[in-house]
């Protein structure tokens, strides 16, 4: 477009791909190579050449508890009613760590992890300590609470998805499409529909069906977590 112009030094390249050795890509600007990195941070999220969310969730973890100790003197106050407490945490915590969730691919295993996430802001808002040897549940009910930060994710992908869906773009033709050949060997990798049929307990098609009927709320109602 008239008027645009790439920054070499503030421009990258990056191949997406699930192969061991990573391909090289070599564009030039003016003559010049851009370098070519295996993650690269943009608009917050980090991008990385595999594909995968695992280390931008890891990092989104880690800045919201950078975010809850500058605040822990607040969250931690019992002069504040623990409801009050609960909502500045979401506001102001939770805010930072679901950025960009709508486009996460969790496994079980990072599931695990931003659950134990949710626990680790409540034991420490609600000054538990591990010595004391208290089971989640009873965290959570000393809070008053149950276990809500993997719903918030999932009901903020499934309204992504249906905005996606309706527009029928490039996006819709990248969630539902098939690329022609042959599978790798092996056990194939989750995908964003599998991971919300896999926590809602329905086929990717229904999935699909919901959100372009703008029923997404149906789709929340039936988590399982």
């Amino acid at each position: 477009m008239k008027g645009l112009t790439i920054n070499k030094r503030k421009s990258f390249v990056m191949v997406f791909s699930k192969k061991a050795v990573t391909l090289t890509c070599n564009i030039k600007v003016k003559g010049e190579v851009l370098e070519q990195v295996s993650q690269f941070q943009y608009l917050g999220s980090m991008l990385t050449s595999t594909g995968k969310c695992d280390i931008d969730i890891r990092r989104r973890i880690g800045i919201a508890k950078t975010a809850y100790k500058n605040m822990k003197s607040v969250l931690t106050s019992r002069s504040i009613s623990i409801a009050t407490r609960l909502r500045l945490l979401k506001c102001y915590v939770w805010s930072v760590l679901v950025y960009g969730c709508e486009c996460w691919t969790i496994s079980q295993t990072t599931q695990n992890r931003l659950e134990a996430a949710e626990m680790w802001f409540l034991r420490r808002m609600m000054r538990i300590s591990w010595t004391m040897k208290l089971r989640n549940d009873t965290v959570l009910q000393r809070a008053g609470t149950t276990r809500q930060l993997m719903r918030t994710i999932v009901t903020r992908q499934v309204r992504f998805l249906g905005h996606v869906l309706r527009k029928k773009q490039l996006e819709h033709l990248v969630l539902t499409g098939k690329v022609e050949g042959r599978r790798d060997r092996g056990r194939q990798r989750m995908t964003y529909l599998g991971w919300l049929s896999r926590v809602t307990d329905r086929s990717t098609l229904d999935i699909i069906r919901k959100c372009m009927e703008r029923q997404e709320h149906l789709i929340v109602a039936d988590v399982r977590l």
